[in-house]
């Protein structure tokens, strides 16, 4: 049975990147929460009142931030590419600053902590439907590391302490609120390539599935989770708000829109098509959730409209920006 949560102070961690500038912008929109943005950047500009530097290696500034912090959305994180580069600091930001970040938040007080996870900690190759009761199995540094800032949150000893909630994301894409967020996505990557190149590169399977979700979607169930408490103390969730595309679909969506956006024409380049046309099976992902029915989010099916949105300012926002920082 769902109650209601009447406490509104909270703390978007990573406010500057993508998904937690536009969850900012979303949720003070709604004009029901006093909202601050929890950055370790010190050149970030703004309300200096809503915003909370963060040093997570130190226990005093961590503590500063929490002051009065009801419930964090802790989106902080570096993207795969990233974490490619640097494995180590991956694991430093996913793993050893969400321990820190927890361990400050029951001795504030704070009643709840939402991490935001991915897909991608299910496994490094796909060839299944995936619920919240699956095995993580992926190694990538990327999902390794999510999945194991994940293990961090889950432990025994916060149980009874801390609402924790992970939700594990699909693709989101759109449109950061904040023009300097340099978050790594496929879609984004698609887009830059479209309109400054000329063409969308496909290396690898494509007619790999993979699920998607415009970001608003996404925003749209962290507000759930923000404004409702559940039974379970721990919850994990697969945000299967979400639709399924083939690489190729989405290629070929972000074609027809930057043509129509920008009169720009562009072809899809793809690597070894014939090898993968006949084995059009071996490689899809399936987002499905148990736990969202349970908990009684109601699952609506994300339209072609949405969709078309937040790819069109999406390529507004590249089109703009020029260059892929």
């Amino acid at each position: 049975m769902l109650k209601e949560n009447k406490k509104n102070n909270l703390l978007i961690t990573g406010g500057t990147g993508t998904i937690g500038s536009r969850l900012y912008n979303y949720l003070e929109r709604k004009k029901k929460y006093n909202l601050f943005i929890g950055s370790r950047s010190k050149e970030i500009k703004g309300n200096k009142n809503k915003i909370r530097r963060i040093n997570y290696e130190s226990k005093l500034s961590i503590d500063r931030a929490l002051k009065d912090i009801n419930i964090i959305i802790h989106t902080i994180g570096l993207d795969s590419k990233a974490c490619i580069r640097n494995p180590k600091l991956a694991n430093k930001v996913h793993i050893k600053y969400t321990q820190n970040l927890i361990n400050s938040a029951i001795e504030s007080g704070v009643t709840k902590i939402i991490y935001l996870s991915t897909w991608k900690v299910y496994s490094d190759e796909f060839n299944d439907s995936f619920t919240e009761k699956h095995k993580l199995k992926a190694n990538h540094p990327y999902s390794l590391s999510k999945s194991k800032g994940e293990q961090a949150l889950l432990s025994k000893n916060y149980k009874n302490k801390i609402d924790t909630i992970i939700v594990r994301l699909p693709n989101g894409f759109g449109a950061p609120s904040n023009h300097k967020a340099n978050n790594f996505t496929l879609v984004r990557e698609f887009c830059y390539s479209a309109i400054n190149n000329g063409y969308i590169k496909i290396s690898g399977n494509p007619y790999a599935i993979r699920p998607f979700s415009p970001i608003d979607e996404i925003c749209k169930l962290i507000e759930f989770f923000i404004k409702n408490s559940f039974k379970k103390k721990q919850l994990i969730v697969n945000a299967a708000n979400c639709k399924s595309y083939s690489l190729l679909d989405m290629a070929e969506i972000i074609k027809k829109r930057v043509q129509k956006k920008l009169n720009k024409e562009c072809v899809i380049k793809i690597n070894n098509k014939n090898i993968y046309k006949n084995n059009r099976n071996i490689d899809y992902f399936i987002y499905k959730s148990r736990s969202l029915s349970q908990i009684g989010y109601r699952n609506i099916n994300v339209s072609k409209a949405k969709i078309n949105k937040e790819i069109d300012a999406l390529i507004d926002f590249v089109e703009k920006q020029k260059v892929y920082v």
